[in-house]
């Protein structure tokens, strides 16, 4: 059977239908990833550069007059990145789309390829963005994964403000031995008992509540507890800790109802990408998502897409273009970039 332009047309009209099925069918898995990342807006060029204002704002008391007044200056920085492309493609030969297949079907074979190849790029490109949130995450404390004040992005000497540093320093990475209100490491999983595992966890909540101050160096940070994301491995104990009412120890049974709720961690977020199968995960290392009493343009991961993904059909093609053709091409592309935002939003949280 000859490769006509209606051949093609019907083709491509299937090929559509699926896109769109698969589409509508993921979507509700990848919006999930908004609640620890943000999707930006993009300005239409090839870079981009974000610009936000610094927290160093400060009122202070004058005297009785009023007329001893100090004018400051608000600080600024920034950060600025490139689209990268992301493709995919098929090549289908023109026999397989001309011959009969096995069960006598016209281009059966390569027909069953193209609708094949439409559903598995349409999830791929679905599920791009959380794939790149958390691979981010997961190299969040190797080198050369910085944020805007030039350190990694979970490290352990965070400037309070990136052009002062008398402001001093924070720690969104949880590890180690404990310093005053710091934690340090403070393991939930199986390797200890879940008393002990919710004594770890309100200790990481009190610092990043209480321990944290704003760009001024004086003012809190006032940061809330917006989520609990941890790996697969941890999505028993992490349940146990955000919905317990009754946690057991040495001196028996303790009502802690009161305080879960209190804490409005919510259900956590279990994502196998962070676990240890995948390159720079954990099965104990878990991560506390955080809001801030101020709105912030950024969240402790962005996401900016240039160019949304997409199948390039073929369209209209002539009978002459059709014959001097040896094999049909789809090509599905996109533009964009994952990348860090505040390390205040994001703590990560070592068993060691």
């Amino acid at each position: 059977m000859p490769i006509t332009p209606s051949f093609v047309h019907d083709l491509e009209t299937g090929m559509r239908v699926i896109q769109n099925q698969e589409y509508d069918r993921l979507v509700p898995t990848v919006n999930e990833t908004w609640n620890i990342a943000k999707k930006i807006p993009t300005s239409g060029g090839a870079k981009e550069r974000l610009i936000w204002m610094l927290d160093t704002a400060g009122i202070q008391y004058v005297d009785k007059a009023g007329g001893t007044v100090e004018f400051e200056e608000l600080l600024s920085t920034y950060t600025e990145f490139e689209y990268k492309a992301a493709t995919a493609g098929l090549k289908i030969n023109r026999f397989k789309l001309e011959d009969l297949d096995n069960n006598g079907v016209p281009g059966g074979e390569g027909i069953r390829q193209a609708q094949a190849w439409t559903r598995q790029v349409t999830a791929q490109g679905v599920y791009w963005p959380r794939k790149q949130v958390f691979e981010a995450l997961r190299n969040g404390d190797q080198t050369g994964f910085v944020t805007y004040d030039g350190k990694k992005f979970f490290d352990t000497a965070h400037p309070n403000n990136p052009l002062d540093a008398s402001a001093g320093t924070f720690n969104n990475v949880l590890t180690g031995a404990p310093s005053g209100a710091y934690p340090g490491a403070a393991p939930i999983d199986a390797s200890v008992t879940l008393d002990v595992a919710f004594t770890n966890f309100a200790k990481v909540l009190a610092y990043i509540e209480g321990a944290l101050v704003m760009p001024n160096g004086v003012d809190p940070r006032m940061l809330k507890v917006a989520g609990l994301w941890v790996p697969s491995a941890l999505k028993v104990r992490a349940q146990q800790l955000t919905n317990a009412k009754f946690i057991g120890g040495s001196l028996g049974s303790t009502d802690v109802e009161t305080t879960v709720r209190n804490w409005g961690v919510g259900q956590p977020f279990v994502a196998p990408e962070l676990g240890a199968a995948f390159t720079n995960g954990s099965d104990t290392s878990y991560y506390i998502v955080c809001e801030q009493l101020t709105s912030n343009e950024l969240g402790g991961v962005y996401y900016s897409e240039r160019e949304p993904f997409g199948i390039v059909y073929n369209g209209e093609m002539t009978d002459s273009q059709l014959a001097r053709a040896n094999e049909m091409q789809w090509l599905e592309r996109g533009r964009n970039v994952v990348g860090y935002g505040h390390p205040f939003l994001i703590f990560k949280v070592k068993a060691a």
